[in-house]
């Protein structure tokens, strides 16, 4: 089998759609975006799909993605971003769901839905490469795909002139942790919240970190 790591393409936002869906969910049935938007999994991949092309650009673009393919298809993918040079998701998704005819009673409900998964979220410093939306298609695990794209995207922010980076995970996602940790990140900090256990059904987020 052949494997190609390239950065992702306008054509690609179907895919990069359900890579920031399947890696909001990490390990658990629903992840935050299935939980704020309370819709079917088709709708929210919809809703997420039309953020990867909102200009300016939020760090769900298409742009800022890598992806694996595996004989031509598309396998895995991730980004990364630098948190002050990307626009505010906030209000990216209140202008996308405003298009889509939700009423201000519907958005706020959506916020309210989502409030407590806020209580766990990392800091995320200007000038620091955060890797993120890291996701692998079930049929091809296990093949270093993972590994192979970490790679890229670290040595992607080194050469823009990033020394350090930021990863995080769901707690309990230990096939993650142990994928970025073999790549060189340690545990910084983990967050943990009973507003968030409740909402996510685990304890926090963990924030990993190392130097490019």
């Amino acid at each position: 089998m052949s494997t190609t790591i390239r950065p992702a393409t306008a054509a690609d936002r179907d895919f990069v759609a359900w890579t920031i869906l399947a890696a909001s969910r990490s390990h658990l049935p629903r992840g935050a975006w299935d939980i704020s938007l309370d819709a079917p999994e088709p709708d929210v991949l919809a809703f997420i799909e039309r953020l990867t092309r909102v200009e300016p650009a939020t760090f769900c673009h298409w742009r800022g993605f890598l992806l694996a393919e595996v004989d031509g298809t598309p396998a895995a993918a991730l980004s990364a971003y630098d948190a002050a040079r990307v626009a505010d998701v906030d209000a990216a998704v209140a202008s996308e769901l405003s298009a889509m005819d939700w009423t201000p009673e519907q958005m706020l409900a959506a916020d309210a839905r989502f409030k407590p998964f806020l209580t766990c979220v990392p800091d995320q410093p200007a000038g620091t490469w955060i890797v993120e939306w890291v996701a692998t298609r079930p049929e091809f695990r296990r093949r270093g795909l993972v590994d192979a794209l970490l790679e890229e995207i670290l040595a992607r922010g080194r050469r823009a002139g990033y020394r350090d980076a930021q990863i995080s995970i769901l707690m309990g996602n230990d096939p993650a942790r142990r994928a970025y940790e073999k790549t060189g990140f340690t545990l910084q900090r983990e967050r943990t919240h009973p507003e968030f256990a409740e909402l996510m059904g685990c304890p926090g987020i963990a924030q990993y970190g190392r130097t490019l």
